[in-house]
């Protein structure tokens, strides 16, 4: 029932239960169930039941009076986690989606927002670099033949409790989100904010290849001196690429599982500034379509980059455009508002499983579906009303592409 008012952004919940037969008015949903049932479920939907509570092990309070050798008390107490309710959420997402889907072999690992306001949200974050830049953050990872999306993890900073305490770094991270496709010989593509050598090294000793772009920051590459080679490649042709082929050496706290391997920096000349890039696979062999430049004198130049760059290039946006698909316009996500911070995390789940459906369905299957009318059909068969002819006329959603409309559905 969620998913058919999200057809209808700029109605209230209380509008679907009305029996108004006007033109403008939306379907009529207490056939289905009644309005008062229906705020009752919405205010008591939750997604773990009390075994999934956490509970720690505690030292007895007291001793017993008749023999001290013997601790009273029953041993355990609640502990503080505030995402305990969302945890088999996301664990189920990421169990049914590995055993039913396995990917290509060129993958692509980025980030995911979740829209939220209130700063006293569990793992409540600003990234201001994202379009939806207030919320909650998932680290993703994506097909990039498919552009399904296979891995979530929830983003916890600061309010990650004690007890359940992740390895940190990005070299863990990117271990735990490949852990599915680990000793399958697959390619992770990486943006600059992953472009770490040693994580790029573990991923290598888990049986993975990986490539990122480069910016000269905390994590560049040590003793690869990075503005020589924007001097080396200054007067060279558009095109140009150089390369230096590293091993990691041995240091302190480093891991031994990646001492002695091997990476490889390419540097490429653009018009207008030098794009560095690691690989641990491929070599300096181009291959892929031309590329065109227009100089300033109107010369064009053709060139071709290296196969590691156009497998980059073609791979680097999966996850962003498994995002967009599924932040467009009428999606639950946007169009119902909720005050119950775990309902916007089940509406981010939802909506990534309804968006991955309808990818397979065109990718493997004959049907061509628009994502409207997809959704038509899906809120049809969840209300297990497939034949009624009459339902499905009035469940006609909105023609206005546009964009999400604002919605007064609130919980």
């Amino acid at each position: 029932m969620l998913q058919v008012m999200a057809g209808f952004p700029h109605h209230s919940i209380p509008e679907f239960f009305s029996d108004d037969d006007g033109i403008y008015s939306p379907p009529n949903l207490s056939q289905f169930m009644k309005r008062k049932r229906f705020w009752d479920l919405s205010h008591c939907m939750t997604f773990a039941s009390d075994e999934h509570r956490p509970f720690l092990p505690r030292a007895p309070s007291s001793f017993d009076e008749n023999d001290n050798d013997e601790l009273t008390g029953d041993g355990i107490e609640e502990a503080t986690d505030q995402f305990w309710k969302v945890r088999p959420m996301i664990e189920a997402f990421n169990r049914n989606t590995n055993n039913a889907f396995s990917p290509g072999w060129l993958t692509c690992l980025d980030e995911s927002m979740v829209q939220w306001t209130n700063e006293k949200a569990p793992g409540f974050m600003y990234v201001g670099r994202k379009p939806t830049n207030n919320g909650n953050e998932y680290h993703t990872i994506a097909c990039a033949e498919t552009k399904i999306l296979f891995g979530v993890e929830l983003v916890e900073g600061k309010d990650e409790p004690d007890f359940r305490k992740k390895e940190k770094g990005t070299a863990a991270l990117l271990t735990r989100l490949t852990k599915p496709i680990w000793h399958s010989n697959r390619v992770v593509c990486l943006d600059s904010g992953f472009g770490v050598v040693d994580a790029a090294l573990t991923l290598l000793a888990k049986g993975l290849y990986a490539t990122t772009v480069y910016k000269k920051r905390r994590y560049f590459p040590r003793n690869i001196p990075g503005d020589s080679v924007a001097v080396y490649l200054d007067n060279a042709p558009i095109g140009t690429v150089a390369t230096k082929l590293g091993v990691r050496n041995e240091t302190r706290d480093v891991n031994p599982q990646i001492v002695g391997r091997e990476f490889r920096l390419f540097a490429i000349r653009e018009e207008a500034y030098v794009s560095l890039f690691t690989a641990t696979w491929g070599g300096i062999e181009r291959e892929g379509k031309l590329n065109f430049r227009r100089l300033k004198d109107k010369t064009i130049v053709q060139f071709k980059y290296p196969k590691i760059v156009t497998e980059y290039y073609r791979g680097r946006h999966a996850v962003d455009d498994n995002n967009n698909l599924r932040q467009g316009s009428q999606n639950m996500e946007h169009s119902f508002k909720t005050k119950r911070w775990i309902l916007r995390q089940f509406t981010f789940i939802f909506n990534l499983a309804e968006v991955n459906a309808l990818i397979a369905m065109k990718k493997f299957g004959d049907v061509e579906h628009t994502l409207p009318l997809f959704r038509r059909k899906l809120s049809l068969k969840l209300l297990n009303k497939t034949t009624s002819m009459k339902l499905e006329q009035t469940l006609a959603f909105p023609r206005d592409q546009n964009g999400p409309q604002k919605s007064s559905t609130v919980l």
